[in-house]
């Protein structure tokens, strides 16, 4: 039960700092001098990532293109909602580029996942010495 909540912890205080930094006005929030498609392509990534938790490595295993769409909708839905919360923060607004960012970086963070998933199978196959060490399983 612990574990389980560690391991989703990490996508809910992603989805509260990015909500905490998108209520601010863009001269409250400190911006990096790059393109905000590239701030919420990568910090969506990043929530993708964290999102892939929620689902146990056979279960990617099992179904990857599966749990990466599923990844995609849940921080797509994510990415919608706080493009409306911007649009009622004074100085902010919602937009259609930002938002394909997000799916985008959701899709990444998917894939990242999925990857993480078969490196942690490929490892343990490694450690523990089986025939097929060194080999990505099927």
């Amino acid at each position: 039960m612990m574990r389980k909540l560690v391991l989703r912890l990490p996508a809910l205080v992603t989805m509260g700092i990015s909500w905490y930094l998108s209520s601010g006005t863009l001269d409250t929030v400190p911006m990096p001098a790059v393109s905000d498609k590239l701030i919420h392509l990568v910090c969506f990534a990043g929530l993708g990532f964290f999102w892939c938790w929620w689902f146990s490595r056979e279960a990617w295993l099992d179904r990857p293109w599966r749990h990466i769409l599923y990844v995609m909708l849940i921080v797509a839905a994510y990415g919608i909602l706080d493009e409306v919360h911007q649009y009622y923060v004074p100085g902010r607004f919602a937009s259609a580029l930002d938002w394909a960012a997000d799916v985008a970086g959701g899709m990444l963070g998917g894939i990242s996942g999925f990857v993480g998933a078969r490196l942690l199978q490929w490892l343990q196959s490694k450690r523990s010495g089986s025939p097929e060490s060194g080999r990505w399983q099927s």
